[in-house]
């Protein structure tokens, strides 16, 4: 009788134990050999390097964009020179098709791009927080004398890494790497719902369909404005997500918040095959041009950011504090332009419409938490079908 391979497949406590207990192993690693790992594509993301005969740390689709602060990285510079410890780096083993053997992060990819981007002389100490070492405010890696140099690189990190031990179980392992990511990051305070996602329904069209969205926001610098994203920050990706859900397919009857428009667009697609996945992220990416396309129409009524509270018309107290759901909103108002009458001309009369629906719904509610999005379909419907819209 075969061992279980995938956690799935084992009928009992004993052999979900035994599947995963020996994966882990300890290694030792000094900074200069981490450092001499990584290599990083034109958009800052870890790749495998060309030599198939060495290990290269990566950076795998579930994890979160990098946030380390000044502070943040400037204190880990700091411990690392005064050999104060640092948590360990967790990374599994995978074989890639070349023969590239791969250390995808698991835990530890903030520590690993702060020291790498510290190396590379790309951000200098910030006095401010540094504790001990005053002298090296201000410095960069460069900066640094010959001694200084040798006693950053030389400096142990603790590697845990899951390997197969001979076996062919990388399902095994990816999934283990998978629950060690959620179950390692999973406090709100560390992870946003959308890497949460993310991690949890790991799919190639997943990988295909963020990797999309990075490559939009960074070469659309209008519709990066327009939809408020920081380059290196994911926060706005939940709603965009949510959004182009309903761009494609409208309100889900089941629908009880924006994270979960994100998920049903997750769902739908983890199964699909890589040819099919890939037609649907170029779809999703034609309906986020489109959409930019429909909101740069604001801008003959005065509202250069419809995704804010500009879309009021007004500077009224109780709308001033709208942060985020406008987007949805106006993705919902989109489904229904483009299915109900095939017009998405921005007339007088149409902007008349839109902006009176968000006044009516939001009317003295500064935060959009009592009016569901059924709500909100309901009064457009009744307020768009009063105007007299041109198709």
């Amino acid at each position: 009788m075969n061992k279980p391979t995938l956690m799935s497949e084992c009928k009992t406590d004993a052999e979900k134990i035994r599947l995963w207990r020996d994966l882990l192993k300890s290694e030792d690693m000094t900074i200069k050999s981490a450092v001499n790992m990584i290599e990083e594509d034109p958009f800052g993301d870890w790749i495998p390097g060309k030599d198939p005969s060495g290990s290269y740390i990566t950076i795998p689709d579930f994890q979160r964009d990098y946030s380390y602060s000044s502070k943040q990285k400037t204190a880990l510079i700091e411990s690392i020179l005064l050999n104060i410890p640092i948590n360990s780096i967790l990374v599994y083993q995978k074989e890639e098709e070349n023969g590239t053997r791969t250390l995808p992060t698991i835990d530890g990819q903030h520590r690993l791009k702060t020291i790498y981007d510290f190396v590379n002389d790309r951000f200098k100490l910030n006095g401010k927080h540094l504790m001990f070492l005053k002298s090296l405010a201000g410095k960069k890696f460069s900066d640094f004398d010959p001694e200084f140099k040798h006693t950053f690189y030389d400096y142990t990190l603790t590697v845990l890494k899951a390997r197969n031990n001979g076996e062919d179980i990388l399902e095994t392992i990816e999934e283990f790497a998978n629950q060690c990511f959620i179950r390692t990051n999973e406090n709100p305070n560390t992870m946003s719902p959308y890497t949460l996602l993310k991690a949890k329904y790991s799919s190639f069209f997943l990988s295909e369909f963020d990797h999309m969205l990075n490559v939009v926001f960074r070469r659309e610098k209008e519709m990066r404005d327009m939809f408020s994203v920081s380059r290196g920050k994911d926060r706005y990706k939940l709603d965009i997500t949510a959004a182009l859900y309903m761009l494609n397919y409208g309100l889900h009857p089941k629908t009880k918040d924006i994270k979960s428009l994100a998920e049903f667009l997750f769902v739908d697609m983890k199964e699909i095959e890589e040819s099919v996945a890939e037609e649907r992220v170029e779809e999703f990416a034609k309906s986020l041009n489109d959409f930019h396309g429909f909101l740069r129409q604001f801008n003959k009524y005065g509202v250069s950011r419809p995704l804010t509270h500009e879309i009021f018309g007004d500077k009224e107290v109780y709308y001033g504090n709208i942060k985020k759901g406008i987007m949805i909103r106006m993705a919902l108002i989109y489904y229904v332009l483009s299915h109900e009458k095939k017009s998405l001309v921005l007339s007088e009369e149409l902007f008349n419409s839109i902006q009176e629906t968000f006044r009516e719904a939001y009317k003295g509610d500064a935060t959009l938490k009592y009016n569901n999005l059924k709500h909100f379909l309901d009064l457009f419907k009744e307020s768009y079908s009063k105007a007299p819209v041109n198709s």
